[in-house]
């Protein structure tokens, strides 16, 4: 599974379908009907579902060594190598 982060906060049209990640699908019968019907939702289920799909497709590329632009970062190892992600501070 993976993430497209440009996706989130995105807004989402009212007549788009949501291709949802099996394992989404799971969580969202966890959620409230309240939460499951928010565009914070949908826009993370649509983030989820467009990472899986370009990882899937391109995966001979992220597997290859000459493809610098493919790469997958081990988050728990860029955080013991002192790698933090950007700060995010709400604007005043």
């Amino acid at each position: 599974m993976a993430l497209e982060t440009t996706l989130l906060g995105a807004s989402m049209d009212e007549d788009e379908e949501l291709e949802v990640v099996k394992i989404l699908q799971d969580v969202r019968e966890t959620l409230d009907e309240e939460t499951a019907d928010t565009d914070a939702w949908k826009t993370f289920s649509k983030a989820v579902a467009t990472g899986t799909e370009d990882l899937v497709e391109n995966d001979a590329k992220f597997e290859a060594e000459d493809e610098p632009q493919y790469q997958i970062t081990d988050i728990d190892e860029a955080r013991n190598d002192r790698i933090m992600p950007i700060s995010y501070q709400k604007a005043e």
